[in-house]
């Protein structure tokens, strides 16, 4: 309990004092995670963005932010596959991809299916506000949780 009070101290002062940690190892270098998964003989997906609203419970705020996702239509069967969707988790997109094979390779493959992986808001390049920085200031990062 200690450590996790410490460690949420430490990040918002960083955020407040406009020096944002790097995100561990889920923030790794794109081109290096991008040669890798060629590295491994697979097809890299296609990176795309989605016009998002900010704000999800107030019907009067149309602000929107380019949400960053992933699709791979490799093994896709148009005819009957599924579309396997993952929900991105606390880091840049491209490292959660590369580390689930199992879904984008084997699932993928033995079902004929279509892949997305959508990037989680306030993570990798899907800030709603621009920058990590400016999406961390004051009441702007009161869109990172649900009311």
């Amino acid at each position: 309990m200690l450590l996790t009070l410490l460690a949420l101290v430490t990040f918002a002062n960083a955020v407040f004092n406009g020096r944002v940690p790097k995100m561990n190892r889920f923030n790794q270098d794109e081109e290096k995670i991008k040669q890798s998964i060629l590295d491994r003989g697979a097809v890299l997906p296609t990176e795309m963005n989605y016009t998002a609203r900010v704000d999800h419970f107030n019907g009067s705020n149309w602000d929107t932010y380019e949400m960053r996702y992933l699709i791979n239509a490799q093994y896709y069967n148009a005819s009957q596959g599924p579309i396997l969707f993952y929900t991105g988790n606390e880091g840049g997109i491209w490292a959660f991809y590369n580390n689930s094979g199992f879904m984008t390779d084997t699932l993928a493959k033995k079902l004929g299916a279509l892949v997305v992986f959508a990037e989680h808001r306030y993570y990798g390049k899907s800030w709603p506000f621009g920058t990590a920085a400016e999406s961390m200031k004051g009441a702007n990062n009161k869109f990172l949780t649900v009311p």
